[in-house]
């Protein structure tokens, strides 16, 4: 769940598929959309874990800097940031 903090644990991107319609899919165009809703649905489980375990550990003023960040890299931005401006 490292990656998750430094963004090197990106969201899996989308597969282009055969066609649109899910009704002409390939049994090879199944196969890899059913991969990526596995992948991705692992990586938004870790995300929101890794999003939990921040929140429940800083502080309440540096919780107000991060709470509208999208992702937990772009929390782990926002802290390593305030932390610099502090010395």
């Amino acid at each position: 769940m490292e990656g998750h903090f430094d963004g090197s644990e990106k969201t899996p991107t989308q597969p282009t598929l055969s066609s649109p319609d899910e009704k002409r899919w390939t049994t090879a165009d199944k196969e890899l959309n059913e991969t990526y809703l596995t992948v991705t649905r692992k990586w938004q489980c870790n995300e929101k874990v890794v999003h939990a375990q921040l929140e429940q550990v800083v502080s309440d003023s540096l919780l107000i800097c991060i709470q509208y960040a999208t992702t937990v890299a772009d929390m782990w931005q926002t802290m390593v940031t305030e932390f610099n401006k502090k010395g």
